[in-house]
């Protein structure tokens, strides 16, 4: 189906009917559902000290937040999510944050990779390339 139906306010598109992030997100959810298990979040302790969670990040959740608290820092839960994960791959479709691939690629599918939940990560920026619509 047509996919353009958002009026663009981008300089160099003004008014210009585009594809719609929103649209085209529910079209490929719908399309993903059907194939993978829904999104999957792995919960975790993290503090502000990087080097310390590069320690904690592969132990279990509860020894993660003594771990930190024994170091003297704060504790804070939180928790990785992948928005589709099938057969030990997980896939995150990005449309207007592609700044987010990076933080995708470095330190999510990492996450899920060092829990033993995956064996692949992809992060997609160009929905038309996936072929879905």
């Amino acid at each position: 189906g047509q996919r353009k139906t958002k009026i663009s306010r981008e300089r160099n598109r003004k008014g210009q009917t585009v594809f719609s992030p929103i649209t085209i997100n529910k079209a490929v959810r719908k399309k993903f559902t059907a194939a993978f298990r829904k999104e999957t979040r792995r919960y975790c302790w993290v503090s502000d000290d990087y080097k310390l969670i590069r320690r904690t990040m592969q132990l279990p959740e509860d020894k993660q937040k003594s771990e930190i608290e024994k170091s003297g820092r704060q504790a804070i839960r939180s928790y990785n999510r992948a928005d589709f994960v099938k057969r030990r791959v997980a896939v995150e479709i990005q449309f207007s944050k592609r700044s987010f691939i990076a933080y995708d690629l470095f330190v999510k599918h990492p996450a899920f990779y060092v829990d033993d939940q995956i064996d692949v990560g992809v992060a997609e920026t160009n929905v038309i390339r996936l072929r879905l619509l």
